[in-house]
C-alpha cells in the first residue's frame, strides 16, 4: 500500500490566529455604518443630552421628524387649539342653562342633556378618526372634522332652532371636535423626538385644562 505523505503547509497559510480582522471588516469599521443602516438611509444623531435620538432618524424630507422648527410649532399650535376647542365646545352652554330653558321652554333635565350629547359624538369620532388618519393622513381628517364642527356650531346658534335640532347640532359638534384627542396626540408623536415629547404633551394637556374654565368668562 502506498503511504500518503502529509501535505506541507506553506508559511502564511492555514488558520489565521492573528487578531487582525479581514480587510472588509476594517473597511466597514472605518465607514462607521452597518449594511442595514446603509439600506435604510439612517444616520446617527444625538439629542442635547448626548443620547441617540429616538425614534431613529431618517433622511426622508417627508418624515415629520425632519420638518422645520416653524412647521413643527404650527402643528403643535393646531393640536393645542383643537384640544382646547374640544373641552370648550362641550361645556360652553353650562353657564347659560337657564337662558336655554327659557328659549326652548324645556326642563332643566332636558337642557342638561345638551352637555352629554357631545360626548356621544366625541366617542364616535374617536373610533373612526384615527384609522382614517393613519390611512389618508392627519390633515384631511382634521380639515373635515373642523368643517363639521364649524357648521354644527353655526346651526346650534340659530335663534329659531328647536330643541331637537339643537341636540342634533350638539352631537355633530362632538363629532367635529373629537379628533382633537387621539389625532391631535398622534400629531405630537409624529413631530417630536423622545426628549421633546413630554414637554409638548404637557402643553397639549394645558389646552384641555384651560378649555373648561374659559367658557365661564367667554359665555358672559
Amino acid at each position: 500500500m502506498e503511504q500518503h505523505k502529509p501535505s506541507q503547509i506553506k508559511k502564511g497559510e492555514g488558520c489565521n490566529l492573528t487578531s487582525e480582522p479581514p480587510s472588509s471588516a476594517i473597511k466597514m469599521k472605518d465607514t462607521g455604518s452597518t449594511p442595514q443602516e446603509v439600506e435604510e438611509g439612517t444616520t446617527e444623531r444625538l439629542d442635547p443630552y448626548g443620547v441617540p435620538l429616538e425614534p431613529t432618524p431618517t433622511n426622508d424630507p417627508l418624515d415629520p421628524l425632519n420638518f422645520s422648527q416653524t412647521s413643527k410649532t404650527c402643528c403643535l399650535i393646531v393640536a393645542i387649539f383643537y384640544s382646547f376647542m374640544l373641552i370648550y365646545s362641550t361645556t360652553i352652554y353650562i353657564p347659560v342653562t337657564l337662558d336655554l330653558q327659557a328659549q326652548f321652554r324645556a326642563t332643566y333635565t332636558a337642557i342638561a342633556w345638551s352637555v352629554a350629547m357631545p360626548s356621544l359624538g366625541i366617542s364616535l369620532s374617536m373610533l373612526l378618526a384615527k384609522p382614517f388618519a393613519d390611512s389618508y393622513g392627519r390633515r384631511i381628517v382634521l380639515l373635515v372634522s373642523a368643517s363639521i364642527a364649524i357648521l354644527a356650531s353655526g346651526c346650534a346658534s340659530i335663534r329659531s332652532i328647536n330643541l331637537s335640532g339643537f341636540m342634533a347640532s350638539r352631537v355633530f359638534q362632538g363629532i367635529g371636535t373629537g379628533p382633537g384627542l387621539n389625532v391631535g396626540l398622534a400629531i405630537l408623536g409624529d413631530i417630536s423626538w423622545g426628549h421633546e415629547r413630554g414637554f409638548r404633551i404637557g402643553l397639549w394637556v394645558m389646552g384641555t385644562t384651560i378649555g373648561a374654565p374659559s367658557e365661564v368668562y367667554l359665555a358672559k
